[in-house]
């Protein structure tokens, strides 16, 4: 796959027009269950485990009802497309929860108001990006 712009030691922080002032869980009784409810419990039960290609193709797996070695290559380079970058997911957009990548190209996630998220937003050695906006800003053509 191709190299990613978020490999390692980088803070995603939450979008600035994120809705919520703490985490909040994704949940949905919608079936099949949204991919951003299977990306949330794959990465919260398996802080650094995967890296985010990785970790596209657990939650894809868990969504399907699949194993994880069953998703293709072909079903990774979809995902990929689909899902560009961390900044892009609704986690940080929308229900408060930071990306962080560590020195292995690993990801946790963090809700914005723990003491880890907070530590991680204060590091001198870490790249510190926010979350894409969920809506653009109006700009005034006055």
């Amino acid at each position: 796959m191709t190299s990613r712009m978020y490999e390692r030691d980088i803070l995603i922080q939450i979008a600035a027009d994120c809705p919520v002032a703490a985490g909040v869980v994704p949940e949905s009784k919608r079936s099949p269950v949204p991919f951003h409810v299977c990306l949330f419990e794959v990465i919260s039960a398996h802080p650094y485990r995967f890296t985010f290609l990785e970790l596209l193709g657990e939650a894809h797996a868990l969504q399907n009802g699949i194993a994880a070695d069953q998703v293709s290559e072909r079903d990774l380079a979809t995902l990929a497309k689909k899902h560009p970058c961390p900044r892009a997911s609704v986690l940080p957009k929308r229900y408060g929860w930071g990306f962080h990548v560590n020195e292995d190209g690993k990801l946790a996630t963090w809700g914005c108001e723990s003491a880890e998220y907070k530590r991680l937003s204060r590091s001198k050695t870490l790249q510190i990006v926010t979350a894409l906006r969920s809506r653009r800003e109006s700009v005034d053509h006055r």
